[in-house]
């Protein structure tokens, strides 16, 4: 299977092209950490982890590295598509203005309404309790720039895995662009030492929803506005996964189970509306692909 990928005819380029972008994705990300902490910290800090740290662990920095991070990336697939390696269409973010932002702001409120199902169903079968703390000027800059970092994490991730690799890894067959591209994705996020067996499942299933709804809105800014509404509400608002302080609400586990997940955020609860949502995606695609036809 390895040697299809990456020595068949087309599978040579198609295998190695997704191992530079995933590098280049992984180096992107150190480096936007080390640019933004030093300039988030000025050089003040003489211990470059705890520079690091401190500049990750507020808002305004980690706001200020997806921005870096943005920057660096937009500029790599920017040269990508001057050179003519890709095109703007096969990255998934050819359309005018405002059809991305309306597919951004649709993305957004589906994301939305899936995390708030799933804290629904959290409370509902008495898995976690909502903690409501004030809302302050604080909690209002807080969200701010944590919708900013998360509109930063969201944007890189879908360019390169719906976008970049899952453009390649589709030219081989529809299936494995979108299963591949999941798989990746996943392992991608696995550095996390809170995530169990079940994230992974979660992620790729996270990660299938996402490639799909790449494939059914035709561009990447749908799952863009779905991820960023993912992240930003499940951590931001309600602190599922327990992100120290930069949060709103709080949802309070008590114990963890395999229900709720604990600390990892991934629970039986989580995996079943996320297989929902994957049902009626799958659904809606077979739909429109007989629409098509026809």
């Amino acid at each position: 299977m390895l040697k299809k990928i990456f020595c068949g005819k087309e599978g040579y380029r198609i295998g190695w092209k997704i191992v530079f972008a995933f590098l280049v994705y992984c180096i992107a990300s150190i480096l936007s950490i080390i640019i933004g902490s030093i300039l988030y910290q000025n050089v003040h800090i003489t211990s470059f982890f705890d520079m690091v740290s401190s500049t990750m662990s507020s808002s305004e920095g980690y706001a200020l590295v997806s921005v870096i991070s943005i920057l660096l990336l937009y500029f790599l697939f920017y040269g990508l598509v001057k050179h003519g390696s890709l095109s703007k269409s096969d990255l998934g973010i050819g359309e005018p203005l405002w059809k991305s932002m309306r597919k951004g702001g649709i993305g957004f409120l589906l994301g939305f309404i899936f995390i708030c199902l799933e804290i629904f169903l959290l409370l509902l079968l008495g898995e976690g309790e909502l903690t409501f703390s004030p809302f302050t000027g604080n909690t209002l800059k807080m969200l701010f720039f944590t919708l900013i970092a998360f509109a930063g994490v969201a944007f890189t991730e879908e360019i390169t895995f719906r976008g970049y690799m899952q453009h390649h890894l589709g030219k081989r067959s529809r299936i494995c662009g979108i299963v591949a591209s999941a798989i990746i994705f996943a392992a991608s996020h696995l550095i996390n030492s809170k995530y169990e067996i079940l994230s992974l499942v979660y992620l790729i299933l996270g990660g299938l929803m996402f490639a799909l709804l790449r494939l059914v809105s035709g561009s990447i800014w749908l799952p863009v506005g779905f991820h960023l509404a993912w992240n930003w509400t499940e951590c931001s608002i309600f602190g599922l996964l327990q992100s120290g302080e930069k949060h709103w609400l709080f949802i309070d586990y008590k114990k963890a189970t395999i229900l709720n997940g604990g600390e990892s955020g991934s629970g039986l609860i989580q995996i079943f509306v996320l297989l929902i949502i994957l049902a009626l995606l799958i659904w809606y695609d077979g739909r429109k692909k007989k629409g098509e036809e026809i």
